[in-house]
């Protein structure tokens, strides 16, 4: 096994912990990453949006790739928070079926007063 010795930690790992062309291992670029995005969010969520803006096709492909090939471990996933959190989601659900029931009366109603002032 070939091994690379990292610039930032200094600690001799496989070139397997490293990324391409990279000379600090993977552990220390992520670690690196987490610092700069809590530097610089505002700017990294600008340069995000203006990306998608650009190339919003390819995006919707890597995503709905992404989504095929995570279907059952979504599933799987959606399974359990729903049962760990079942109570908290029918509350909501209760919750916004009656804002849904009384935004339609109201709506009703409008349209009612509208039709007979004519």
């Amino acid at each position: 096994m070939e091994t690379k010795i990292c610039t930032k930690c200094g600690e001799e790992k496989e070139s397997s912990s490293f990324s391409k062309g990279k000379k600090q291992c993977k552990l220390c670029q992520k670690e690196y990453r987490a610092n700069y995005y809590k530097l610089h969010k505002q700017e990294e969520k600008e340069n995000r949006n203006k990306y998608y803006k650009i190339h919003p096709e390819k995006l919707k492909a890597v995503n709905k790739n992404n989504y095929e090939k995570n279907k059952e471990e979504r599933r799987e996933y959606a399974k359990k928070y729903y049962n760990i959190n079942a109570d908290t989601i029918k509350e909501t659900r209760k919750k916004n079926t009656k804002i849904t029931r009384k935004t339609k009366l109201n709506i009703q109603k409008n349209i009612e007063k509208n039709t007979h002032i004519k």
